[in-house]
């Protein structure tokens, strides 16, 4: 019983951090010009542990789930994140099973998570009519932004999420 207990409080943890996304948003803005604004990611932060240390199946099905809870909640419009979420997951899942995880492979990950996220996102609402910005504002007024921020964010909560994964899944993984 144990052992399924602690699966579910990683997976409600996770539900936690899309709820976050929005207020740590909320608060970078405030440090920021008008026509500046950051996207918090610490989702993705989590998609990529939840990579790292347990590789099934029903994770991706878990992430669409999350997906269509996030377009509900920030977009307002089915399809977007549903799509990208688990499909960012198995694009972890490939690349820790070619690179021997280490600081510097997190980092790139990371990195290229948060870029294919808001690329992607910015192409499905340009393709749902969602948005209308140049892709250069996006560029330098969300992208640059957001991607700083979350590397800040990445590397600030690095110890502490690893912690807590290999806590809740050393008993499973043995």
């Amino acid at each position: 019983m144990e052992i399924l207990k602690k699966p579910v409080m990683l997976y409600f943890l996770t539900f936690v951090a899309l709820l976050w996304d929005g207020h740590l948003s909320e608060i970078a803005d405030t440090f920021l010009p008008n026509n500046f604004f950051v996207v918090s990611h610490l989702l993705l932060i989590f998609v990529f542990y939840l990579a790292a240390y347990f590789q099934k199946a029903t994770i991706a099905w878990y992430l669409a789930f999350l997906g269509f809870l996030y377009d509900a909640y920030y977009f307002k419009a089915m399809g977007i994140v549903v799509f990208i979420l688990p499909l960012l997951y198995l694009f972890v899942l490939f690349v820790l099973s070619k690179l021997r995880q280490s600081l510097f492979v997190d980092f790139l990950v990371i990195f290229l998570m948060v870029s294919l996220f808001e690329v992607a996102a910015y192409g499905l609402g340009l393709l749902y009519k969602i948005t209308s910005y140049n892709y250069l504002d996006v560029i330098v007024y969300q992208l640059a932004p957001t991607m700083v921020f979350n590397v800040l964010l990445f590397i600030l909560i690095k110890k502490p999420i690893e912690k807590l994964f290999s806590y809740y899944f050393d008993d499973i993984i043995k």
